[in-house]
């Protein structure tokens, strides 16, 4: 996954290979900017730009799970990277 701890906020920018080959049992980001283990997968295709997207569940505590979905080349939005930069158009590049 091409991600990186920049200013202490996780930034995640998945390829489009990262993103067509994600499955349960993965790694993948979660909203409070960590990595979580992929439980199950529930969208996948191409939208209408021609990028590849995927939607999925994570682990999140006992018994939890958590939903999440990325874009690819397109930072996946987090509360900590949020509140750090504002918008995604300012998450530093990579």
């Amino acid at each position: 996954m091409n991600s990186r701890t920049i200013d202490g906020c996780l930034i995640t920018r998945p390829s489009r290979d990262d993103v067509e080959r994600l499955s349960v049992g993965d790694l993948a980001p979660t909203c409070f900017g960590t990595m979580a283990t992929v439980t199950s997968i529930t969208y996948r295709g191409i939208g209408i730009t021609g990028k590849a997207y995927v939607g999925y569940y994570t682990e999140f505590g006992d018994g939890a799970t958590i939903s999440g979905s990325m874009t690819e080349g397109e930072p996946v939005a987090t509360l900590p990277a949020g509140d750090r930069y504002k918008t995604i158009d300012c998450y530093p590049k990579f």
